[in-house]
């Protein structure tokens, strides 16, 4: 048998030997004696299906299938020949591309499923096992493999290969522990508990941890936990500080694959730290008195500005850690990002913490920790200590303003408005202010002070309103003395002292006439005469002289300022003189500035009286003048020019005929640029041949020649053009005009000029191609070469032409095929194309011939058709010459692969689908398949390749060549949907840890997978198991969705809304009394605070005596006793009871207000009492204002003045109207401040009140009053006006100013 075996592969090897010896013969007669040898060809086509595929760890998969198509010649099937020299499944070898086969490894098929191996072969489908999580590669290769007699192995050749990814899960586990405590995943976790994280990893492919905060994998950039522990599927984290991170854990290959990659988020506990100095050197304590309130004090240096500040916790990274800070009060100071800085005096409330959002839609803290933020009351601004008597000084602290009250302790040395801190020294002395704040929990609680002392000397001086001015000779000016107290005109003394000139000279005459006020504060100083002079004021003051010596310049203004010239022309590089006139002449300051509008033009130099100006170059310029005093301005305007150096026309001669009639000229003037005189005149030598106008443009009036001149009208320079006009030649005609000629030929050509009056007849011959035809200089053309050539004959004068066109006939030299060797097969149908050259040639007609046509055919258009196996030779020969050209033509067997539209089709009952083959090669003339379905109860095929599924399930449609038999597969799944999902229930409650079920109904008992996948959309809110168990595990709304396992789509959903449970309504108040008709809303409280749900349903024991509605309001309708209830909606039906005694009304028989008139002052508040008769009873009453503009009351009467005027308080009874009144005076001065020149006056008025009104003034030196309001100003300064009307006084502030 062996040895029949090996005959039979002898045969075959002999057998195309034989064939390729024949065919390596006959291309060697062709080709001239040339051997050409050429292997055997083989294709294959091979891919894997499906292109990715999952299988779970411990589990086996046979998803993956190798669609193979194409011929092996080296394959020879000795139990079945008709497989020779195609592709088979047993020279398929597969590889697994993980080195260490620890992701997936092959089943060894003869194991019986528990021997592994790294490769296998000979199969289409090869066993899969899932070993450990991870990404692998399977290859698939083809090896087409040649053995010697004895079975080794001498060829191997992989003809094709294909890959396909495999993925295992990654199944993780996650524990948290405290010590020996589990933690569930819903707990809040602390610095220093555990994380272990294992997995299905193995140590080709370790487990990867990285966070939200640190994707390096070494997690230590993290700052909520850091790596403790590390093996290849085992992690431990440790928690070292507060915040939330996500923690990814995933294979070291998982990267962006959702099935390699598992995440969960960590919360761990945000905690302030104690006794732990920041960069400024605050820290946090607690109280001693109350250890569990934390609180740290800021900066408590006076004139210190608050900065953003560190607040010690456990948070190591604020910025990355999610962690929410909060002020309760951002007057009092702000927060960011861990840090805080104080803003006002006070204590505010800091919470750090992580957040939460309940079904609602609320914010709630998941973890919180709080520290008091304590900002210290102090002093801000700049430190002053001494003042001036005049001087104003703003104070503040760092409270907000309307919290301190400011006071003085002597009025005569400083005074301070109360509520803005402003500071005014009246007089010499020292005083102190004091800044005071309420005395509140800063002082009383934390120690730090509430009022803040200001130690202020105040100096008095004397002094002039300047110590040195200028007035203009007929000028006026004011100097006024500053004294602190109220002197006489006797007490105030002047001396004027002139002043040494230039010259050293003292004038002996008055420079200046002064004049002194009726106050003798005030000195008017006028001009006389030009000069310095010295104004000394002396002020005697209880026997000491105080003196102020101011320096006064007395000028000659400039009245206006000319130049003369105005206007001023010059050459470039030259200069010009110009003159500056003053009126009146002689001015004390005659300083001026001189500038140049266009420095590129012209520049300037200048005193205050000439000035030089320089030609830079051509063009205009304004030279401007203006003086330092007052201002005056004077301008020139300068020309200047550019002198012309030469001319240039655009041409020198021109050659022209009259049927051009003009020619324009163009002058340009030398040099280049601005303020050249470019015009110019033309003339012409002879009008009557040419004219020439203004702008050079020169007209033909006959033959002949002539000069144009042009002359520039600057420099007299020239330039010339000289023209020539002639009559041209119209027309050129040939005796030829196309002829053909053969090599050697000779033609002569004449040509005919007209006009016949035309001023040059002569004319000029070329050939434009000299290897075809030449011609000499009289026309005669000879023929030296095929082609085709052009004779051109053209005119001297002008370039007329004609042309003749000459033909000289060219041979075939050569038949150029576009092929001269082909394989084709049989049936198939070619053209062979032929080329003659040159190109050309004249007659390319050419005719066919076959030398065997039992092999070929072959038409007269060159139409070539394989009509059996063989080699021959296709002749084509030029009918002209007789020259030939040859092609072998080599007819091979046709067909060779058969391949499909898809190897791999999911259809579903009653679909259809159209296998397309394709036979190779494209032309094979046999392309008849046959169908054939492994399982025609899943789905039929007819002879035309249409499937049809009928069932769901598995078949195989194979498709064979009628010849050769070649086959090709294509894998058919029919699946069939599940048609509906119907869930035992759609809204469900469920308390936090409690457990249930869902229950879910398939449709369509025929359905091919009737199961379904639970999931939830959120796991850590509620977990289902496989089966639809189900188990609350934190607050929030989860959807349950059951999923068609088939891939239909089909799902049914139901909302699971876990909540913390109520466990205690408490109704607020317990108790409600109310009077018959009326109604009070009442309150449900629901514990604990963090239920989820926390709305309640109200109902009453009795609606003929109490109703209440949805919002809690209870509305009492006769007397009686009722209870209302309030029931949790979470369904936990928990309950709170409130018990309502309705009884009958008692109404307000007489009221009276303590007060009939009250005078009080704008913005004072002041509380009036009210009897009431019965002095039992049901009845209520509310107070009134007349006019809110003027005063308002609030429900406990309560008045506060908000503005000038007279205005009604009411107090009304509810039940029968009972009322009682009060008349209010709300007094307000006109102006709270003012501010006034030296002499102005104002009248001031008390608003509210047409009682008499005592006026006085603080400082009469700077303002009187008068007994009717009127304020005059008198000195500049600030002084305070008091009005006291009704024992009440009312203020304003002057500030009187110097006379400008």
């Amino acid at each position: 048998m062996k040895n029949i075996r090996k005959m039979k592969q002898i045969t075959m090897r002999l057998k195309l030997q034989w064939k390729i010896a024949i065919a390596v013969l006959i291309a060697g007669v062709a080709c001239g004696g040339v051997l050409i040898f050429a292997n055997a060809d083989s294709s294959v086509s091979l891919s894997l299906t499906p292109a990715q595929s999952s299988v779970a760890q411990g589990s086996t998969s046979t998803v993956i299938h190798a669609n193979l198509s194409g011929t092996d010649d080296e394959y020879y099937d000795v139990s079945n020949p008709a497989n020779n020299g195609i592709a088979s499944p047993v020279r398929l070898e597969w590889t697994i591309s993980d080195e260490d086969y620890d992701v997936v490894k092959f089943v060894n098929p003869s194991s019986g499923g528990d021997a592994y191996l790294q490769s296998v072969s000979g199969t289409t489908n090869p066993t899969v096992y899932g070993n450990r999580a991870g990404a692998a590669t399977i290859t698939a290769a083809y090896h087409s493999k040649k053995f010697s007699d004895t079975g080794a192995v001498v060829y191997d050749n992989v003809l094709a290969t294909s890959t396909a990814a495999v993925y295992v899960p990654i199944n993780v586990n996650v524990e948290r522990k405290r010590g020996d405590q589990t933690l569930e995943e819903a707990d809040l976790m602390k610095e220093g508990d555990l994380i272990t994280i294992t997995a299905n990893t193995c140590e080709s492919n370790k487990l990867f941890i990285e966070t939200s905060n640190d994707s390096s994998g070494e997690v230590k950039s993290d700052g909520v936990v850091e790596l403790y522990y590390r093996d290849s599927s085992k992690v431990i984290l440790k928690v070292i500080g507060g915040g939330s991170t996500i923690v990814t854990a995933r294979t070291a290959d998982g990267s962006g694959i959702n099935s390699l990659t598992y995440t969960f988020t960590v919360r761990s506990e945000v905690k302030f730290k104690e006794n732990v100095t920041n960069a400024q050197g605050h820290f946090i304590t607690h109280l001693q008195s109350n250890p569990s309130v934390k609180y740290m004090v800021l900066s408590d240096k006076d004139y210190e500005e608050f900065s953003y500040e560190d607040l010690p916790s456990n948070v190591v990274y604020p910025t990355k850690s999610n962690v929410i800070y909060r002020t309760a009060d951002t007057n009092i100071a702000t927060v960011a990002a861990g840090t805080v800085c104080g803003a006002h005096a006070g204590i505010t409330t800091v919470s750090a913490g992580l957040t939460t959002l309940d079904v609602g839609g609320n914010e709630s803290w998941f973890t919180r920790d709080t520290v008091n933020i304590v900002v210290p009351f102090k002093k801000m601004g700049n430190e002053v200590s001494n003042m001036n008597v005049g001087d104003q000084l703003q104070l503040s602290t760092s409270a907000i303003a309307s919290e301190v009250t400011w006071s003085t302790s002597d009025n005569t040395v400083l005074q301070v408005d109360s509520s803005t801190g402003l500071v005014k020294a009246v007089g010499a002395g020292t005083a102190t202010i004091y800044a005071t704040r309420v005395q509140d929990e800063l002082y009383t609680v934390y120690g730090l002070p509430y009022q803040l002392v200001y130690k202020i000397t105040v100096i008095d001086g004397f002094g002039l309103s300047t110590v040195s001015t200028s007035v203009n000779i007929g000028s006026s000016i004011d100097i006024t003395a500053l004294v602190t107290n109220n002197p006489t005109k006797d007490q105030i003394t002047y001396t004027v002292t002139n002043q040494p000139d230039a010259a050293g000279v003292v004038p002996t005459y008055d420079l200046i006439e002064v004049s002194q006020s009726d106050d003798g504060r005030v000195f008017t100083v006028t001009g006389v005469a030009s000069g310095i002079v010295h104004l000394t004021v002396s002020q005697n003051i209880n026997g000491v002289i105080k003196s102020e010596t101011c320096v006064i310049y007395v000028t000659t203004p400039v009245g206006e300022v000319t130049i003369n010239p105005s206007s001023l022309t010059i050459d470039r590089g030259s200069t010009g003189t110009v003159q500056l006139l003053f009126n009146p002449s002689g001015p004390t300051n005659a300083n001026v500035l001189w500038s140049s509008s266009d420095t590129s033009v012209a520049t300037v130099e200048g005193d205050s009286f000439t000035a030089t100006i320089k030609g830079v170059s051509g063009g205009n310029a304004t030279i401007t003048v203006i003086t330092e005093d007052g201002l005056k301005v004077a301008t020139c305007d300068v020309y200047v020019r550019e002198p012309v150096t030469g001319i240039v026309l655009n041409a020198t001669t021109v050659e022209s005929t009259m049927a051009i009639g003009q020619y324009q000229l163009v002058a340009t003037v030398l040099p280049a640029g601005n303020g050249v005189n470019r015009n110019v005149t033309w003339s012409s030598s002879n009008e009557s041949v040419c004219k020439v106008d203004e702008n050079g443009l020169v007209t033909y009036v006959a033959p002949g020649y002539c000069t144009i001149v042009c002359k520039t009208e600057d420099g007299a320079f020239l330039a010339t053009c000289n023209f020539i006009i002639s009559i041209p030649v119209e027309t050129i005609k040939l005796d030829y005009t196309d002829e053909i000629m053969s090599k050697g030929d000779r033609l002569r050509i004449t040509a005919e000029v007209l006009p016949l009056t035309a001023t040059n007849r002569t004319v000029s011959w070329e050939s434009s191609n000299t290897n075809v035809c030449i011609v000499d200089s009289n026309g005669l053309v000879e023929a030296v070469g095929t082609g085709s050539a052009t004779i051109l004959c053209k005119s001297l004068d002008g370039g007329v032409t004609a042309m003749c066109n000459i033909y000289v006939k060219q041979p075939v030299t050569s038949i150029v095929l576009n092929t001269t060797d082909i394989t084709v097969r049989k049936g198939q149908v070619f053209w062979l194309n032929a080329t003659c050259l040159p190109e050309n040639a004249d007659n390319k007609i050419v005719s066919w011939e076959s030398r065997d046509t039992d092999v070929c055919t072959v038409e007269s258009d060159g139409k070539v058709t394989a009509t059996g196996a063989g080699t021959t030779s296709i002749i084509c020969t030029n009918v002209d010459t007789g020259l030939t050209a040859y092609c072998v033509v080599t007819v091979t067997q046709p067909v060779t692969g058969i391949k499909l539209n898809s190897d791999y089709q999911e259809l579903w009952v009653g679909a259809k689908y159209a296998i397309i083959p394709s036979i190779e090669p494209i032309d094979a003339e046999n392309k008849n398949v046959t169908y054939f379905s492994s399982d025609t109860s899943v789905a039929t095929v007819d002879e035309y390749g249409v499937v049809t599924a009928l069932k769901g399930g598995n078949c195989v449609i194979e498709v064979t060549t009628e010849e050769c038999h070649l086959t090709a597969a294509c894998t058919i799944v029919v699946k069939e949907y599940v048609s509906s999902i119907t869930l035992s229930e759609t809204d469900k409650f469920m308390n936090v840890g409690a457990t249930g079920r869902l229950i879910a109904t398939v449709g369509t008992t025929t359905a091919t997978n009737r199961n379904v996948i639970w999931s939830s959309s959120d796991n850590s809110i509620c977990y289902v198991d496989a089966n639809g168990n189900l188990s609350a595990e934190s607050v929030g709304n989860a959807v349950i969705t059951a999923t068609a396992a088939d891939g239909s789509g089909v799902t049914a959903s139901c909302i699971v809304r876990v909540v913390n449970p109520v466990t205690r309504i408490e109704i607020v108040p317990s108790t409600v009394r109310l009077l018959v008709g009326d109604s009070q809303k009442v309150t449900a409280n629901v514990y604990p605070e963090n239920a989820t749900i926390k709305d309640v349903t109200w109902t009453s024991s009795n609606e003929s005596i109490a109703t209440v509605d949805e919002d809690g309001e209870i509305f009492a309708l006769s007397t009686g006793k009722v209870k209302i209830t309030a029931t949790s909606q979470d369904g936990n039906n928990i309950k709170g009871i409130c018990w309502v005694y309705v009884t009958p009304v008692v109404n307000i028989t007489s009221l009276k207000i303590n007060s009939k008139d009250i005078y009080m002052l704008t913005g004072r508040s002041r509380k009036l009492s009210v009897i009431v008769r019965p002095a039992v009873n049901t009845d209520s009453y509310k107070w009134y204002s007349s006019d809110t503009g003027i005063v308002t009351v609030d429900d406990n009467g309560v008045i506060t003045t908000v503005g000038p005027g007279t205005a009604d308080v009411y107090v009304i009874s509810d039940g029968a109207g009972v009322e009682s009144t009060c008349t209010v005076h709300s007094l307000a001065i006109s102006r709270s401040s003012i501010t006034l020149e030296q002499y102005d006056k104002y009248t001031l008025d008390v608003i509210g009140t047409t009682s008499k009104i005592t006026w006085r003034s603080s400082n009469p030196r700077v303002c009187t009053v008068s007994s009717s309001g009127e304020v005059i100003g008198r000195k500049a300064g600030t002084a305070t006006i008091t009005a006291v009307v009704n024992d009440k006084t009312l203020s304003c502030v002057v500030r009187v100013t110097s006379i400008r």
